[in-house]
């Protein structure tokens, strides 16, 4: 029996010392322990409500770790800025407890008010009056004491800014590095849209699939992630900013999974465009120069060029029209290309000319259409080192454009002008 004395005797003083300890680390006094509060172990802010010289803020923190800012709409809040925002509230300093209250202090009209609530069930706060002669401290009353104290102005100061300054300065909420899908829309109607598979190129998906053009994609792609945020509008008044039904709109996705659309509206100035980049109330002024989708366009994002090749590849091409053909062929025998037309030879830099306008046969447009009647204009054939054949032929298809036939079924077009410009490279040639 006494050993089990002994025992109850034990669990009690481990009691006693908890309710201790438990006293200590959540009621110490703001003298002794030279912080504001102090939180328990796991504790954290997670809503605050904030008053100041620039209306009413009320943050709270979303189960995804992000912080929201809702005042005359609810918002993005700058990470930075509530990394700063946050570290001023869960370790507020105090340098000293005051005896007296006196006017000077600036608490009979204080510049914030600010309550704020912890994960633990907690609810905290002070009000923020003017700083010391030396204008290192500020003068903070507690809401719930009424003990007057100072803290660093570098702390306070994180409590009197505008909604501007908690607002989140991004313009994207996707990674800009690591874009794979990218729409744009025009009175409400998808113009275009392209998507990259992870390790891939851009490839249009729609109106159409086909290759598309790395190049303008990355630019494009390039460009939007450095917008930058010319300002904020005051007020709701989407209708003036032309945002109450936008008609167009820009669709980004990234590999995570993450999409977000940007909504384009009207001229905030003569160099700033509304745009809305998320919720409802997320809108914000961007650089109009900035804007430009004229890229965004089937015909200019379409690559659809079915000779293009590296030399490397190529054993041989040739040149078919009703005029005559021409034939080039590639030696490697010697260790380096020899191309040759008939018995004349020719360099791989007096051929480049040649075959770069080869290669780069592209299309113009989309217009699937049956075969029309009557012999191709032009047939243009490579042969490749692995013993593949492309043949591309070009059909008559009105006075300005050629149908193009590499056995796929007829859907693209090109310029008439592209055959003679590669003829007369072939002739400048020989």
């Amino acid at each position: 029996m006494k050993r089990y004395r002994g025992l109850i005797i034990a669990a009690v003083i481990c009691v006693i010392l908890g309710g201790v300890y438990f006293f200590l680390s959540s009621g110490q006094d703001a003298a002794d322990t030279g912080l504001f509060w102090t939180p328990r172990r796991g504790e954290e802010v997670t809503a605050v409500d904030l008053e100041n010289e620039f209306g009413a803020f009320m943050f709270s923190l979303e189960k995804d770790g992000r912080w929201m800012v809702e005042s005359d709409g609810e918002f993005r809040t700058n990470p930075e800025k509530m990394k700063l925002f946050t570290a001023a509230l869960n370790h507020l300093p105090i340098k000293r407890v005051l005896d007296s209250q006196l006017p000077e202090y600036g608490l009979d009209e204080p510049r914030a008010r600010v309550s704020f609530t912890t994960n633990k069930g907690r609810t905290l706060g002070f009000e923020v009056g003017g700083t010391t002669a030396s204008m290192s401290d500020v003068y903070i009353r507690d809401l719930v004491s009424g003990k007057v104290m100072l803290t660093g102005i570098g702390s306070a100061a994180q409590l009197t800014g505008s909604i501007a300054a908690y607002r989140d300065k991004e313009v994207l909420t996707v990674d800009g590095y690591n874009i794979n899908r990218i729409a744009w829309y025009e009175d409400g109607v998808l113009v275009v849209a392209a998507e990259k598979p992870q390790g891939g190129e851009w490839k249009l998906t729609e109106p159409f699939p086909a290759p598309a053009r790395q190049v303008i994609l990355g630019e494009v792609v390039s460009a939007i992630r450095k917008w930058g945020i010319a300002g904020y509008p005051e007020g709701r008044d989407y209708a003036s900013m032309g945002l109450d039904q936008p008609t167009r709109r820009l669709e980004l996705a990234d590999g995570a999974g993450t999409v977000q659309r940007i909504e384009i509206g009207g001229d905030a100035s003569s160099t700033t465009t509304y745009a809305r980049t998320g919720g409802t109330d997320e809108v914000v002024m961007l650089f109009s120069v900035d804007l430009d989708f004229s890229m965004l366009t089937p015909e200019a994002l379409m690559f659809v060029a079915p000779l293009r090749t590296t030399i490397e590849m190529v054993q041989a091409i040739s040149i078919s029209t009703p005029a005559g053909e021409s034939v080039f062929t590639i030696d490697r025998s010697q260790g380096e290309e020899l191309i040759t037309i008939g018995a004349k030879e020719y360099s791989l830099m007096e051929f480049s000319s040649v075959f770069v306008k080869y290669i780069g046969m592209s299309a113009e447009g989309r217009d699937p259409a049956p075969r029309p009647d009557g012999p191709p204009e032009a047939v243009l054939k490579t042969w490749y080192t692995d013993g593949k054949v492309t043949e591309l032929h070009l059909l008559h298809r009105d006075a300005n454009s050629y149908y193009m036939d590499w056995g796929e079924g007829i859907e693209f077009y090109m310029r008439r002008d592209a055959l003679p410009e590669l003829l007369s490279r072939v002739q400048n040639l020989r």
